[in-house]
């Protein structure tokens, strides 16, 4: 579903609910619309024909379309790092980097990105990809693991983030960017996001040393410190097949010349 609001009360009174693929009731609900943040996305890493395809990806262009025949001005996709999540730690990633993607998850933000580049290029729509690290969906006001720590985006620096991205000028018709706050050691180069005037306040640093003494999350009963400790970016999608499953064979072998250095991990 789509959910269309304003600043308010936050009583729901001026959402509107509609089906992604129903181009008339999307165009409609984009009239007189300047700017479209969208974060709708399925997230998990399984059914990747049905849902990554077949929703992702396809109800992206319906966005974007809608866009376009509404003459919306911009449109921000959430993206993630993940479209990069096989780098080795300690390579430099910089936002032009080229894609590596590290899961179904991955492929399909890859897929969307360039749909907002197509429009961009083809039909003048402001169009900004912001590759998000890690955001706790649910409220939490911290990193949830040692690896999010690295790539951290904060409720803070979201919302400064993303309000710079809708004022910013109207007449830049494409960005490219990391959305994290100011996590000492991330793995990315986020020095871009001066561009548009983002400061971040929140450092996923000062969890660090919490974290490395907690549990993380549970990823199909296996701690996700556990899934994280080998040398690429993407954290445990890495360890990740085609079909969302955990292969622990390949996990034991990225895993196998994984040395921990506190300036890295």
């Amino acid at each position: 579903d789509v959910l269309r609001g304003t600043r308010g009360e936050g009583n729901g009174k001026d959402l509107i609910h509609l089906q992604y693929n129903d181009l008339d009731a999307m165009t409609q609900a984009c009239q007189g619309v300047h700017t479209i943040v969208h974060m709708g996305y399925y997230m998990r890493n399984d059914q990747f024909l049905e849902k990554h395809i077949g929703e992702n990806t396809v109800n992206a262009y319906y966005l974007y379309e809608a866009a376009r025949l509404a003459g919306v001005k911009r449109v921000i996709f959430g993206s993630s790092n993940h479209v990069f999540g096989f780098y080795q730690k300690g390579d430099p990633i910089d936002s032009n980097a080229l894609y590596r993607p590290d899961s179904p998850y991955a492929l399909s933000k890859v897929f969307v990105e360039t749909i907002g580049r197509y429009y961009s290029d083809r039909y003048g729509i402001s169009c900004f990809n912001v590759r998000i690290g890690n955001f706790a969906t649910d409220g939490n006001s911290q990193p949830r693991d040692i690896r999010a720590s690295y790539v951290w985006l904060s409720n803070e620096d979201c919302v400064q983030l993303f309000t710079k991205l809708i004022e910013y000028d109207e007449s830049c018709k494409y960005l490219q960017m990391f959305g994290m706050s100011g996590n000492d050691g991330c793995y990315f180069d986020t020095s871009d996001n001066a561009v548009v005037g983002y400061v971040p306040k929140s450092n996923g640093a000062v969890f660090r040393e919490q974290l490395r003494h907690t549990p993380g999350r549970v990823r199909d009963g296996i701690d996700s410190n556990t899934l994280t400790r080998h040398n690429f970016v993407g954290g445990y999608n890495n360890s990740m097949t085609i079909h969302g499953d955990f292969d622990l064979e390949y996990l034991a072998k990225i895993s196998a010349d994984y040395k921990e250095e506190p300036s890295i991990y």
